[in-house]
């Protein structure tokens, strides 16, 4: 077992624990990764049978908190999905849709000796676990540091071996085992992957920049991700687009990865200026599956390597069909969208360069085009600090005059603060948060919705997203 989850009557729990030897408290992203896009595999023995785990996004649940989305998979059975999350308290929760309710799992700081209890089903119904031991291990070559846990289920005691970086790395149980034997957690990958990661092959982050070019006219295109925004209740990905010719104009457009593993676009009807969410990409498509994507119909044509950089990457090739022409389009693991092959009228578009939350691959030059003198649609950019405990702030840019409101809600859909309601002209703009309310009263702790209406001669353009206040 890798995560906090039920699998017929044994609990996996995973551990943080307290260093002993040298005296400081461990956090738990340590023993506990929760980064969206960690990902993990395991093989159960004797049997064999290979399980893969993925950190796959967030979700706000009814209790009002937001969880990690947390994606299990079997060889011989369906996709479970799993939220998680780590409370100001620093204690582990795992809600419950059938309960409609969270889960105390485990509460940070223990040490050697330490016991808790849960709750399985029912208050009555609960299962105690120790801190056995605490010590230092090698594994692939890592020196890592390593908690035991032992359960103390009457029909089948368990333990669990937790890694620091690593998660679960062993659970041994009556009759058997399952042992880590790779993954990937915060970017770097260690052990032996047979899989990839559904995630991984279209990464998304804030400041990650693709370049492209044009076979034909040798133009180059360069993607930047420069902020994200709430559409729908859905966090969205704001990418800007610029070209090396100073007369193509820039350009926005919203993506996203959806909890059905679709890359999934907000765009803007060109017939009738319309707003829909298009599907460009479904990263766990079968063979036999079509869809209407943004350019016609698609589907996926094979799975094998692709060669970018010199590397060989594990890769998904799609054929989509635009009336007259077939041309493909490439996803590579760590890397996203790399070609077009095109035919016809459709050109051929071949990665340059990319920045990778980080990571530079290929060559990325600079495009005199690429920043943006004055925006070309409504933007509404994270607050900053986010937590905060005294004050946030809010920026925003407007592509031209008109009138902006700014109010927070709390997640009933109730207004708590109205900081701005005006008429303005194009550019950009801030305004602080200090956590009152319309009446002077300090606003408790908890998840905010900040949302921008920006009223223009041809409509309204609406934007939020979420901020959250600890004190």
């Amino acid at each position: 077992m890798s995560r906090l989850t039920l699998r017929n009557v044994h609990i996996l729990y995973l551990f943080v624990s307290v260093n002993i030897l040298h005296g400081q408290n461990i956090s738990h992203t340590f023993y506990y990764p929760l980064n969206i896009g960690d990902y993990w595999e395991y093989v159960e023995r004797p049997q064999g049978f290979q399980k893969t785990v993925e950190v796959i996004g967030d979700s706000l649940m009814s209790d009002g908190h937001e969880y990690r989305l947390i994606e299990e998979g079997y060889l011989l059975n369906s996709k479970d999905l799993v939220f998680q999350r780590v409370n100001e308290q620093d204690w582990l929760l795992q809600f419950e849709p059938h309960r409609q309710e969270a889960i105390l799992f485990f509460k940070f700081d223990l040490s050697v000796g330490d016991r808790w209890h849960f709750a399985l089903y029912s208050p009555a119904d609960s299962v105690s676990f120790e801190v056995k031991h605490i010590a230092d291990t090698t594994l692939w070559d890592r020196r890592f540091k390593y908690a035991l846990i032992e359960d103390d289920f009457d029909i089948a005691p368990s333990v669990y071996y937790l890694g620091d970086s690593l998660g679960v790395f062993f659970h041994g149980f009556e009759g058997g085992f399952e042992q880590l034997t790779g993954g990937i957690v915060d970017g770097l990958e260690f052990g032996t992957l047979t899989g990839t990661p559904r995630g991984s092959f279209y990464p998304l982050h804030i400041g990650d920049i693709w370049q492209y070019q044009d076979q034909t006219n040798l133009e180059i295109e360069t993607h930047e991700v420069v902020g994200d925004t709430l559409i729908n209740e859905q966090t969205y990905y704001v990418f800007h687009v610029a070209w090396s010719h100073p007369s193509i104009p820039e350009r926005f457009y919203y993506r996203t990865l959806n909890d059905s593993s679709w890359v999934v676009e907000y765009s803007q009807d060109a017939r009738d200026g319309s707003w829909q969410e298009v599907i460009a990409y479904k990263l766990n498509a079968g063979f036999d599956e079509h869809w209407e994507a943004l350019t016609g119909p698609t589907q996926l044509d094979s799975i094998g390597l692709a060669s970018v950089f010199g590397k060989s990457h594990p890769a998904l090739f799609y054929g989509v069909f635009n009336g007259f022409f077939t041309h493909q389009e490439v996803l590579a693991r760590e890397l996203g969208f790399v070609g077009r092959f095109g035919e016809g009228e459709v050109s051929t578009t071949i990665l340059q360069g990319a920045i990778i939350a980080g990571n530079q691959f290929g060559n990325v030059t600079h495009v005199g085009n690429n920043e943006p003198q004055q925006p070309v649609t409504t933007i509404l950019k994270p607050n900053y600090p986010n937590p905060f405990n005294a004050e946030t702030r809010i920026a925003f840019e407007t592509p031209s005059s008109g009138f902006v409101s700014l109010k927070i809600f709390n997640l009933l859909g109730e207004e708590v603060r109205s900081l701005f309601e005006h008429k303005i002209s194009q550019g950009p703009d801030s305004i602080v948060w200090d956590g009152e309310d319309n009446l002077g009263n300090l606003v408790s702790s908890g998840i905010y919705i900040y949302r921008l209406r920006h009223t223009l001669k041809d409509g309204t353009v609406t934007l939020s997203r979420k901020l959250l206040l600890l004190k």
